[in-house]
């Protein structure tokens, strides 16, 4: 008998799927779901509100130690994103949910649109527009700024006394990793210029910016305090 039980243990090839951040089974048909025979120590796991068949398929499966589970409707696209993104009328996917790592900044959208947001990071969304946000582990921002005046940077902006005299009164400098303000920049040259900061991570500076960048700034992370070394080193690898 227990060589029997060992044998049949050696013929299961099922999968065992553990150890992910985000594993997304909607597009499997249930015969690949019988494929798998557990689940484990994942983040996040999106499974179809499929038919009978995968529902059946589904719970055949061992699954443990999953943060978050989302069942979504197989008509619904599923899109994933790493990095920034922006989401308005013309550039966001009717009905769907967007899973997105990093910044997202939503305007112009319109409420029939219907989409949907998961995010691990920030979301910075226009007064007026209405995405459903369905988890967020980070800082979900409504904010009525003006984006015709937006300047961004996908990773990391470096501001400087030249920038902020090119910009335009009310300006919102935005990087999904870190803005750098060095030390040409005052304060009361950011007070004169209104300019607002949205940092999906840092924002480095002098400690005297500290206050103005508080009351004007949305931050994923923390304001740090650089040395002019530091600065300088980044400005090369820019």
């Amino acid at each position: 008998m227990l060589g029997k039980r060992k044998n049949i243990a050696e013929t299961d090839k099922r999968k065992k799927l553990e150890n992910i951040a985000m594993l997304d089974l909607t597009d499997y048909t249930p015969q690949a779901l019988r494929n798998i025979k557990s689940i484990s120590n994942v983040a996040m796991l999106v499974v179809a509100d499929g038919g009978d068949d995968y529902i059946e398929a589904l719970s055949e499966i061992e699954i443990k130690n999953v943060a978050f589970k989302l069942s979504i409707p197989c008509d619904k696209e599923l899109c994933t994103v790493n990095g920034s993104i922006f989401l308005t009328n013309e550039t966001a996917k009717k009905d769907a949910i967007y899973i997105i790592n990093g910044l997202a900044i939503i305007y112009d959208l319109s409420e029939d649109m219907n989409i949907g947001i998961i995010t691990n990071g920030t979301v910075i969304v226009q007064k007026g527009s209405n995405p459903n946000i369905i988890r967020t582990n980070g800082e979900v921002v409504v904010e009525d700024f003006d984006l015709s005046k937006l300047k961004f940077m996908e990773n990391k902006m470096y501001i400087d006394a030249n920038f902020v005299k090119e910009c335009e009164t009310g300006t919102v400098a935005v990087a999904d990793n870190k803005i750098y303000i060095d030390d040409t920049v005052t304060a009361d040259m950011l007070r004169e210029k209104e300019i607002k900061f949205i940092s999906g991570n840092k924002i480095i500076c002098r400690k005297e910016l500290w206050g103005y960048v508080q009351a004007h700034a949305h931050i994923g992370n923390k304001i740090a305090e650089y040395e002019e070394e530091s600065i300088k080193k980044n400005r090369k690898k820019k």
